[in-house]
């Protein structure tokens, strides 16, 4: 079973072997000749996963972390979710993203958001199907890549999912 909590300093270097191993499947399926930035990206993600520990929440499978999901500036931006290839399917992904946007809302923000490149398919079409909206698209520098890339804004109106979850609630009790 699949647990979700706040991350601890021990779980540092688990979270950035997963956050490399997920950047290299994206990369890897794009065709992206990344040799260049494949130390840079490395550092970026052991960087990433030492940050402050409550901006990341922890998936993990007893005493395993199989994935995690950061908001690094404390608003309502998600600014990284991953789940470890072997551990996909799981809900991990889904309990993560829950957490992260109720933190979020009670942190008095109405919507969460993310950036995503625009060819990482699979993890856009994850916050689609969690509701969440494109809101532009536009050539942006990427950080990890070292050039500019397509990217994809997506939102998700927290106020209003909550209204939907209460009603649901609701119209079940009577």
């Amino acid at each position: 079973m699949v647990e979700i909590r706040r991350a601890l300093a021990k779980d540092a270097r688990a979270l950035a072997r997963i956050g490399i191993r997920v950047w290299e499947d994206f990369v890897e399926s794009c065709n992206v000749d990344v040799d260049h930035v494949r130390e840079h990206v490395h550092g970026v993600y052991h960087d990433g996963a030492q940050c402050e520990w409550d901006t990341i929440l922890v998936a993990v499978v007893g005493d395993s972390a199989i994935g995690w999901i950061a908001r690094e500036q404390k608003d309502f931006r998600v600014s990284f979710l991953a789940i470890d290839p072997d551990h996909e399917k799981m809900g991990a992904a889904t309990g993560l993203l829950s957490g992260l946007e109720e933190i979020i809302s009670t942190d008095g923000f109405d919507c969460a958001e993310v950036e995503l490149h625009s060819r990482n398919t699979k993890t856009v079409s994850f916050f689609l199907e969690n509701g969440y909206q494109i809101v532009s698209r536009e050539m942006k520098y990427s950080t990890t890549l070292l050039e500019s890339t397509e990217k994809l804004t997506m939102r998700k109106d927290l106020a209003e999912s909550e209204t939907l979850a209460t009603s649901a609630a609701t119209m079940e009790t009577s």
